[in-house]
């Protein structure tokens, strides 16, 4: 059977960002409980949310889609969902379905926090 975990290591309301750390396979039978903590964190109004995927060993079509689904709800409200620590086998299967064009992703969540904050800035700026 398939395992996840997930945890939200970190739920800054005034920055409204959210770190979510995954742990495990992201596959139709653990989607469901991301996509619950996606859900709820969007709801509070968290705009900008990075997954840290470096303990994930793989991610399945379901879970790439939720993924996306979400990055482009994220979007419609000027908000952020990017990915970090993409270990060499989920990174081929992003980059060959081209995930990397619609989802950024960044080494580590440091550098994902980093380039929001810029892109906010320069949103901000105009």
């Amino acid at each position: 059977m398939a395992r996840i975990n997930i945890t939200v290591s970190e739920n800054n309301s005034e920055e409204q960002l959210s770190v979510i750390e995954i742990e495990g396979v992201i596959d139709t039978l653990t989607v469901v409980e991301l996509e619950k903590i996606l859900d709820s964190l969007v709801s509070i109004e968290q705009n900008s949310i990075i997954i840290n995927l470096s303990a994930v060993e793989y991610v399945s079509s379901a879970g790439w889609s939720t993924l996306i689904s979400r990055a482009s709800l994220l979007k419609e409200k000027s908000g952020y969902l990017c990915l970090s620590g993409l270990i060499p086998n989920v990174r081929e299967s992003f980059e060959e379905f081209e995930f990397d064009k619609i989802i950024d992703s960044y080494e580590n969540p440091t550098l994902a926090r980093a380039a929001i904050v810029e892109k906010r800035a320069a949103v901000e700026a105009g």
